[in-house]
């Protein structure tokens, strides 16, 4: 058998949903490292999401 094997698609799926969180996580855990406010944490978590969906696609892109 040649070639490149079938991917799992739940395990694909499954590992680009964690990378995206833990992007996401990391921005809010840096602004409660640095005492934000709850509304500026929140706002991190989500600029770090898109973050992570924008690197995610990068990657798709890429590869």
């Amino acid at each position: 058998m040649t070639g490149r094997p079938s991917a799992d698609p739940v395990g694909s799926r499954r590992l680009k949903a964690a990378f995206v969180a833990l992007v996401g996580g990391s921005g809010g855990l840096v602004a409660l490292q640095g005492d934000a406010a709850p509304l500026i944490v929140a706002l991190a978590v989500l600029g770090g999401l898109l973050a992570g969906f924008a690197l995610l696609a990068y990657l798709r892109w890429i590869v």
